[in-house]
């Protein structure tokens, strides 16, 4: 019986070749009116008119042609139906139809795999100690027959117990020369894989470190999956296709003889700009490696959205940053919305503003509009009425600085904590009020083989340590990380932690301080819990200021014929520079007397060994400087320029170790 003639079979390609063509024009041919929205539903429409056609003109031709036409058919359909579906949840009218697909793919990709992630990091948390000697025995199994490998036994290595008794604890100096020799280019040292990029620490007191990732992309898949899911789950009424505004530099990237990439761990891995869809500034946008022109680019391309969803960044203090530009540039930025033009006096290298001006168009009068009439209103309460769809702030608060922020500006938003990573390793997940009711992470027991070192024997070199099934709530710890994907072994981290609970049968934590950041003149191992705690104490007595900020150095540091420091003593003394604002009369001069002495106050009632070292006259007084506004921005100037940190990295060390520090906190203080 033969098929219905619904056309000639003569026909199907060149009738087929006008619906290319047609469908070539809405792809190509800037549309005058409904931008984006308009060109997906032309196209959407286009392949479902070619969809039917297809299907129709396959019955009538031989079996191959209708296989052919009946496949053609059947996914034009599909992906006619995807944009449908898409137009239905308000896609961003401001990128590309390119920049759309490559955002409606990660979309996909992250529904798809998101569930099946999560749901497996739900099983590691209810039996952690399962899934952490499964990942232990995958990693010998990949690197056991390494040169590393076979020096310290792995193969022979059969539990967590025999892994904990059999490798010492190690530090970065032990893997230094493993590292610089697969730097060179030498295989099969450290891991069976070749690194495909090298994680660099800042380097401001020594050497930098370089970790060794053989696939950093598959840990950002990872954590993005997890932490989507819990981002959703903490804002349900995030849009699935609303953008984010992301604060980022990219960090200065270099190449080892091998080809791998020496980064920091926060740059963006080397992807297509088509998948960077999710963010408001264009690709080129996100190669700036200045933060002025950066953050102008992003206010600029993300005040363009007014349906944004998030804001997110590494550290909260890049969102105070921002608002403080945005405070000074806003008139600027608007005249740049309202022409499609980018400001002359920004520095930024030509190719990249070429493409950027592209993206931005032709520019957005209405959207200048409305945005300077909330500006004139002034900043109070400024992001939710600028954004009236944002939901989430992201980012990692160690200074606690979003009660001020959001008191100032952010009105009505969320703000949820980042994963905990370091250079070293990613290490753990924030899952929100959601799920969680304190801001905490929980280790990922399939990623990351965990071990803790309790606070009291942190000055050992072998201590014993414990498993995620061991520790104890309330206990503090020091992290030691095995990573296969870092190829590190039993490493100690130098994070202490704080057990503050379990989610099913995992621990979380809260991070407390870095040992390498402890104080400590001759015993008294001053933490920085209990420096900050003192400090938090002390300026709380002062009249009319509030404390912003303070770092602490080691009299140790000043060389004894430095003579520009009054009353530099060899009794060791901690120097504390103080930044505080309100009163002006106040916040623009020294301290007295009394208000200093608060500090040593606060510090002998917070640590016994202290106050007796105090009493006996083996530490002297603290030194106690009130520092001027723009002393914090002169420190992260110095390090920035004095090692290989990226603004990204940097965050305001509480521990000045080097002299030079001292000597910009000293230059930038209100001398008594």
């Amino acid at each position: 019986m033969s098929r219905p003639s619904f056309t000639g079979s003569d026909q199907p390609t060149t009738n087929f070749s006008v619906v290319l063509a047609l469908y070539s024009i809405i792809l190509n041919v800037k549309m005058a009116f409904g931008g984006l929205h308009l060109q997906v539903l032309l196209v959407a429409l286009c392949l479902h008119v070619s969809a039917w056609y297809l299907l129709i003109s396959a019955w009538s031709n031989a079996v191959w042609t209708c296989l052919l036409l009946g496949t053609g058919g059947s996914l034009s359909m599909g992906v006619s139906l995807i944009y449908f579906w898409a137009l239905s949840h308000r896609p961003s009218s401001h990128q590309s139809f390119l920049g759309f697909n490559g955002n409606l793919l990660v979309i996909a990709i992250m529904k798809l795999t998101g569930p099946s992630s999560f749901k497996r990091a739900i099983e590691a948390w209810k039996t952690p100690r399962k899934f952490q000697e499964k990942l232990l025995q995958k990693i010998i199994k990949e690197n056991g027959d390494t040169e590393y490998g076979k020096r310290f036994n792995l193969r022979d290595i059969h539990s967590l117990d025999e892994f904990r008794r059999a490798h010492p604890l190690t530090t970065y100096e032990h893997y230094r020369s493993y590292v610089d020799r697969m730097m060179d280019g030498e295989k099969n040292v450290l891991t069976r894989q070749t690194p495909t990029s090298y994680a660099r620490t800042t380097g401001t007191t020594g050497k930098s470190k370089h970790i060794p990732y053989v696939n950093k992309l598959a840990i950002f898949e990872t954590l993005g999956a997890v932490s989507d899911i819990s981002l959703r789950e903490n804002a349900p009424s995030l849009g699935l296709f609303q953008r984010r505004l992301y604060l980022y530099v990219q960090p200065h990237v270099s190449k080892t003889t091998s080809g791998a990439r020496v980064e920091t761990i926060a740059t963006l891995p080397a992807i297509p700009d088509v998948f960077l869809g999710l963010f408001t500034t264009p690709g080129p946008g996100l190669r700036l490696q200045t933060i002025y022109e950066a953050n102008y680019i992003h206010l600029l391309f993300g005040l363009l959205e007014r349906d944004l969803g998030v804001i997110q960044m590494t550290f909260l203090t890049f969102l105070e940053n921002l608002m403080e530009q945005l405070k000074n540039c806003w008139r600027e930025i608007l005249f740049d919305i309202e022409n499609g033009t980018i400001n002359a006096n920004l520095s930024l290298p030509g190719d990249i503003r070429k493409s950027l001006l592209i993206a931005l168009g032709n520019g957005d009068p209405g959207r200048a509009k409305e945005l300077k009439e909330e500006f004139k209103r002034g900043f109070s309460g400024i992001l939710k009425r600028i954004w009236p769809r944002l939901q989430v702030v992201i980012a990692i608060d160690r200074t606690n600085i979003w009660p001020k922020i959001e008191s100032k500006f952010a009105r009505g938003v969320k703000i949820m904590s980042g994963g905990y990573a370091c250079s070293e390793g990613f290490f753990g997940v924030c899952l929100g009020p959601a799920r969680m009711n304190q801001v905490a992470y929980l280790p990922f027991p399939t990623d990351t083989v965990a071990e803790f070192i309790r606070e009291d024997d942190i000055g050992q070199s072998q201590p014993k340590t414990y498993f995620l099934d061991e520790v104890e709530e309330g206990e503090c710890y020091e992290v030691v990380l095995t990573q296969g994907q870092s190829c590190l072994y039993r490493y100690r981290l130098g994070d202490v932690i704080q057990i503050t609970g379990f989610y099913e049968n995992c621990p979380f934590f809260q991070f407390m301080y870095r040992t390498g950041q402890m104080l400590n003149l001759i015993y008294e191992k001053l933490d920085q819990r209990v420096v900050e705690d003192a400090v938090k104490a002390a300026t709380a007595r002062w009249q009319g200021v509030s404390l912003v900020d303070f770092v602490v150095a080691e009299s140790t540091l000043v060389p004894d014929d430095y003579t520009e420091l009054a009353g530099h003593e060899t009794t060791p003394y901690y120097l504390f520079f103080i930044r505080i604002e309100g009163d002006e009369s106040r916040s623009s001069t020294g301290l007295s007397a009394d208000e200093k002495i608060m500090i040593d106050e606060e510090l002998r009632l917070r640590n016994g060994d202290f106050d007796r070292l105090r009493r006996e006259g083996l530490i002297s007084h603290p030194r106690v400087y009130s520092v001027r506004p723009n002393a914090f921005d002169a420190l992260q100037k110095y390090i920035l320029a004095n090692s290989n940190a990226s603004i990204l990295q940097y965050k305001i060390p509480q521990k000045l170790r080097l002299f030079p520090m001292v000597q910009v906190m000293l230059e930038n203080s209100y001398i008594d």
